[in-house]
């Protein structure tokens, strides 16, 4: 990610369904334990990291646990201990096809600086 690029995937209750952002998620249809792990098991942490950083939507997943409260599970990147919803700074998204950083093209997507694939923003 360029410093000083906004972030693409930005969660707006009022613009966005919640659904539709879910349905992209990296994580969708893997078990939900693989999210909420003690917070200082390094290990399992990490695994629920590195899905996390491919993931096309991170910063409306980190978003949503802000607004909605989670307290518990990694949610678009970062352990309980780590969010701070007062604060926002998300991990930046990854490209799923390669893991290379992604740019904003346009109005409504992302391309990868590394292999060039394009992805849409929400």
């Amino acid at each position: 990610m360029l410093c000083g690029t906004p972030l693409p995937f930005v969660y707006d209750s009022e613009k966005v369904n919640v659904n539709e952002w879910q349905e992209r998620a990296a994580c969708r249809g893997l078990p939900p334990n693989l999210f909420f792990v003690d917070p200082h098991d390094s290990i399992a942490v990490e695994i629920a990291k590195d899905i996390c950083r491919h993931c096309p939507v991170i910063l409306s997943c980190l978003t949503y646990a802000c607004d909605t409260d989670q307290q518990e599970g990694i949610w678009g990147g970062q352990t309980e201990l780590e969010r701070s919803c007062a604060d926002l700074e998300p991990i930046p998204p990854l490209c799923i096809a390669c893991g290379g950083d992604l740019i904003p093209v346009g109005s409504n997507k992302m391309q990868c600086i590394d292999c060039g694939t394009r992805w849409p923003m929400l």
